[in-house]
C-alpha cells in the first residue's frame, strides 16, 4: 500500500508516437495496401465530392442572401 510519504510510482505508457497513430489504418488511394485500392469505389467518391460542392455552393449562397438583406 501507498503512503502518503512514499516516492511515486510510475505506470508504464505506450510510446507517444503509438498513442497518436490512427487506430485503424487509412483505406484509399494512398494506401500501401492493393486490397484497399481494390475496394475504392470511384463513383461513391465522385458522389461525395459533388454533394459536398453543392452543400458549400448553398451555404455560401445563402450567407451571401443574408448579408446582402441587411
Amino acid at each position: 500500500m501507498q503512503g502518503v510519504m512514499a516516492p511515486p510510482k510510475r505506470h508504464p505508457t505506450p510510446p507517444l508516437m503509438l498513442a497518436a497513430a490512427p487506430l485503424q489504418p487509412t483505406r484509399g488511394l494512398m494506401s500501401v495496401e492493393a486490397r484497399a485500392f481494390a475496394e475504392f469505389d470511384l463513383q461513391l467518391e465522385l458522389r461525395r465530392l459533388l454533394w459536398s460542392a453543392a452543400v458549400a455552393l448553398l451555404l455560401v449562397l445563402c450567407l451571401l442572401h443574408a448579408v446582402g438583406t441587411r
